[in-house]
């Protein structure tokens, strides 16, 4: 347990704040390249918000397409192709989904969708965007138990409904799994709007020629940044559509959309064009500043530090790594500990805990103005998937660099806050959440549960030579977040907590959230019914899941 005080740095050593200092100038791309990878629960989140994304901007070019069948004509063929029986209805937790999915860009008819009724009405007052929703909703259900008759006929009717309009769902996967790798697009696009003041205040411009083809005078200086922000949001638009058509459409669609997609592409040269006589530096869309420069939303919220100061409790006393000196012990899944890159495993999951989570955790602090435009508010369960993604990919690494300067780049032990190991314990025949020989014990009552917003669960993916069972981290997903949990003081929690027969019963749970979605879990939220979301505001949370 004793180490040299000399070996053992504080925790303040990291270079944790250059880290997330780092901006996006791709000379992180050599550090992500051998820093740890990113967990497929995670990247599966990133990948379906990607497609929602494109899949609603192929919405709006599809209008245009010669032959192709409204999403009416669609769901009316799906139906009538199965011929599903009134027995099929909807089931409370088709009811409860729905709810959640239900807002204002996605209106849902809750009493054709109330627990009981017949499904057909319901599925085919849905719109669109929400077959994907749902299919993916069945999906997930899948990967947990065999799914009833019914849920396998409603998949049926979605999957064929997304077929007729001409959704290819493995064409979207793949693409969007190439397009997570990218700079998170909203973001940059939102920095070359609030660059547009300096710019039109430092530069003069005189008559240009609109994308009509018209000339204006944009002389003065309001005009000048309000037309340039009209054409940009315009062009974007343009963009995304084209987009959606090339990720979300099959070889046939693609095919009878040609003829639109030519015409928008000329509109979108056009608006680029008219732009561009401006003096504007537009490259690629956006400009070199705002994809070298832009802060992460992470930094901007204030999260990190608080990510970073729950994980910076503990001090050497006497040689020994512990947070006696410090008002608050470590967090859930985590311990005083003194480790060093070349504890197997220990990189891996310090990058994914302090990358993926930090990210998440932003979900409720993102200006999407951007994206809430182009109507992806509509999907608050996967909310958080784009404050992750634009952290950890693309230019937006900033975490990313935080998980490699813990697993990867260290040279000597540190004394902080590591993360226990997820693993399969033989004897119990459970997952379990260890520390390591060397770390102290924590005061935390839940140190070996799995971080909010995580599971410790049977890693069924490992490759087939090994006999042995294996378990993981991964995140909570929408069953976890959903099961009803204890009332505190007066409000209704939920979401899967420690372990139950009910439940995957070898798992080990930390699945706490406000509201019963995956954007309300606690890593989530910015403030607790006690006040802000600390460590010693969630113990008590979570106390109420244990009694």
């Amino acid at each position: 347990m004793l180490v040299k005080a000399g070996v053992c740095l504080a925790v303040t050593s990291l270079t944790l704040t250059s880290a997330a200092r780092i901006r996006a100038n791709y000379e992180i791309e050599e550090q992500q390249q051998t820093g740890p990878d990113v967990s497929a629960g995670f990247r599966e989140t990133e990948v379906r918000h990607c497609a929602l994304f494109h899949f609603q901007s192929f919405g709006r070019l599809l209008e245009d397409c010669d032959g192709a069948m409204s999403s009416e004509d669609a769901m009316a063929e799906a139906i009538q192709h199965y011929e599903v029986e009134d027995s099929v209805t909807i089931s409370q937790n088709d009811a409860l989904s729905l709810s959640t999915m239900n807002t204002d860009e996605t209106r849902v008819d809750m009493e054709l969708c109330a627990e009981g009724q017949p499904a057909q009405p319901c599925v085919q007052s849905l719109p669109a965007i929400l077959w994907l929703r749902q299919f993916w909703r069945f999906e997930d259900l899948a990967h947990h138990a065999t799914l009833p008759a019914a849920d396998q006929a409603k998949a049926r009717i979605i999957n064929r409904a997304l077929s007729n309009l001409g959704i290819s769902v493995s064409r979207l996967h793949s693409r969007c799994e190439h397009d997570v790798e990218n700079p998170a697009f909203e973001i940059v696009r939102e920095c070359v709007v609030d660059s547009l003041p300096a710019w039109t205040q430092n530069n003069t411009v005189g008559e240009v020629s609109s994308p009509s083809g018209e000339m204006v005078d944009l002389s003065d200086q309001t005009t000048l940044k309000a037309t340039l922000e009209e054409w940009l949001r315009t062009m974007w638009e343009r963009e995304d559509m084209i987009a959606g058509l090339q990720h979300s459409a099959g070889y046939f669609m693609r095919g009878k959309c040609s003829a639109a997609r030519n015409r928008i592409e000329a509109r979108r040269h056009s608006y680029e064009m008219a732009v561009r006589s401006t003096g504007f530096p537009l490259v690629r869309g956006t400009t070199e500043e705002c994809l070298r420069e832009t802060p992460s939303t992470l930094i901007a919220s204030g999260t990190l530090e608080r990510i970073i100061q729950e994980m910076s409790v503990c001090s050497l006393n006497n040689g020994t790594c512990d947070a006696e000196n410090s008002n608050s012990p470590c967090p859930e899944g985590f311990s005083c500990d003194c480790q060093r890159r070349s504890r197997e495993g220990s990189g891996m999951v310090a990058g994914f805990v302090i990358g993926g989570i930090a990210g998440l955790a932003v979900s409720t602090a993102v200006p999407f103005a951007v994206a809430g435009a182009a109507g992806l508010a509509f999907a608050p369960e996967y909310a958080a998937a784009w404050a992750y993604s634009s952290l950890l990919l693309g230019g937006k690494v900033e975490v990313a660099g935080l998980g490699a300067a813990v697993g990867t780049q260290e040279r000597s032990t540190t004394c902080m806050c590591w993360p226990m190991e997820c693993g399969y314990n033989e004897e119990s025949e459970q997952c379990e959440i260890t520390p390591s020989a060397t770390a102290t014990a924590s005061s935390n009552p839940f140190s070996t549960i799995p971080f909010t917003g995580l599971k410790c669960t049977e890693h069924t993916s490992h490759h087939w030579l090994h006999s042995g069972k294996e378990c993981a981290l991964t995140e909570c997903d929408s069953i976890d977040a959903s099961h009803v949990g204890p009332q505190i003081d007066g409000q209704q929690w939920f979401g899967r907590v420690g372990r139950s027969s009910d439940w995957e019963e070898t798992g080990l749970y930390n699945c706490a959230s406000s509201q019963g979605t995956v954007d309300t879990l606690m890593t989530r939220l910015q403030e607790l019914p006690q006040g802000e979301n600390t460590v010693e505001n969630r113990m008590q949370i979570l106390q109420h899941f244990s009694n």
